[in-house]
């Protein structure tokens, strides 16, 4: 910066000025530090939002892919699943694919499966509505949140189903279990119509999902009454030691999947779809 002259006023850094102009006016002085507080609050705002948004990836890194998850709800395109869960790796006309009961005769079932590495979702369309879907886990390092008429039901690998169902406080209506030489596969329902809000639940260990606890001496007591009315004594050490790797819903309003689905040995079916077992 220049001297200044002999004998002249000495001049002043520009911020100097500044701070005397506003002195001079303080109307001038009160907005120059209200809009220096919000520049900067807002700068660590910005920043923290940031931080934060990086943090919550680093703790959770499978996040967004839970909120995906968890957008999926009944009665959605095949459009809006693709939007969240990537193109389907496969579909199928389900009524082809295995021998479809009466029921379906004449309807447009659509099965499709969505497939990352960590999940398999199967979502079974009538016409281009969901009606059906179920999400099993392919691994361990992720454990979504399971949700049902806002109950939280603990997270999917991490729960036994008596401690998931006793967190909406209800029993299963009907359950079925398949014991064979290559693989294993148990299925619960709570189909309970209006009074649920026409949302059915399943929870089920399917055959090509990751394995937790299974207790497989308990099951061969289940898998001798698959005939007989559900009884909470006979299946009640199952799942009081079984962990579920599926959790899903289905329209529970009379139509066609609806009474399709509140059958187990039927969700059991769609689990094997998709699979070379």
């Amino acid at each position: 910066m220049p001297e200044p002259e002999p004998g002249g006023p000495a001049r002043q850094h520009p911020v100097a000025r500044a701070i005397d102009s506003a002195k001079r006016h303080p109307v001038v002085l009160i907005a120059t530090t209200v809009v220096a507080v919000l520049v900067f609050f807002g700068t660590v705002s910005d920043v923290f939002g940031r931080v934060t948004g990086a943090v919550t990836g680093v703790v959770n890194p499978h996040q967004q892919d839970y909120e995906h998850l968890e957008q999926i709800e009944l009665g959605v395109t095949p459009q809006y699943l693709a939007e969240r869960l990537g193109t389907a790796r496969r579909s199928i006309d389900l009524c082809k694919e295995i021998p479809c009961p009466t029921e379906a005769a004449g309807r447009t079932l659509t099965m499709n499966l969505y497939q990352s590495e960590f999940v398999a979702v199967r979502a079974l369309f009538e016409d281009s509505g969901l009606e059906w879907f179920a999400i099993t886990l392919l691994s361990d390092d992720v454990n979504p949140p399971m949700k049902w008429l806002g109950h939280d039901l603990g997270a999917l690998g991490d729960v036994t189903f008596a401690q998931a169902l006793e967190a909406a406080q209800v029993e299963p209506t009907d359950v079925d279990v398949f014991l064979g030489p290559e693989s294993t596969a148990y299925v619960e329902v709570v189909a309970a119509g209006a009074p649920a809000d026409h949302r059915g639940l399943l929870l089920a260990v399917a055959p090509d999902g990751w394995s937790g606890d299974f207790e497989r001496d308990a099951a061969d007591v289940v898998e001798r009454l698959n005939d007989a009315p559900y009884d909470p004594a006979v299946a009640g050490p199952f799942r009081s030691a079984s962990q579920p790797n599926t959790y899903g819903e289905f329209l529970d309003d009379g139509g066609t999947v609806s009474v399709l689905a509140s059958d187990p040995e039927f969700d059991r079916a769609l689990l094997y779809v998709f699979t070379s077992l």
